[in-house]
């Protein structure tokens, strides 16, 4: 927490909330129970982020084989028109 930053506990319902002081929003809120292991918490959130990455890579590997594809079914398009404009030139002359 920072200094831009305040913990502050509902007296009603005493919920934990992290606010942020400059733009008064409230950054996290922690119910009654949820106290728990900080520890628990964390690795929690990273294998959660660890699942996306897979899923990031996933989607990398396959734009990739896309891109390199493109670059293949481009260069065979220009192949072909360069035939069609040399057979155009021979056929004219």
């Amino acid at each position: 927490m920072s200094k831009k930053e305040i913990q502050v506990t509902c007296p009603c319902c005493d919920v934990e909330l992290l606010v942020d002081v400059h733009t008064q929003q409230v950054l996290r809120q922690r119910q009654p129970g949820e106290h728990g292991d900080e520890q628990a918490g964390w690795q929690s959130a990273s294998s959660r982020v660890e699942g996306r990455g897979d899923r990031a890579t996933d989607a990398f590997d396959a734009a990739l084989g896309s891109e390199v594809r493109r670059e293949r079914d481009l260069d065979d398009l220009f192949a072909d028109a360069k035939k069609k404009v040399r057979k155009r030139q021979e056929r004219d002359l």
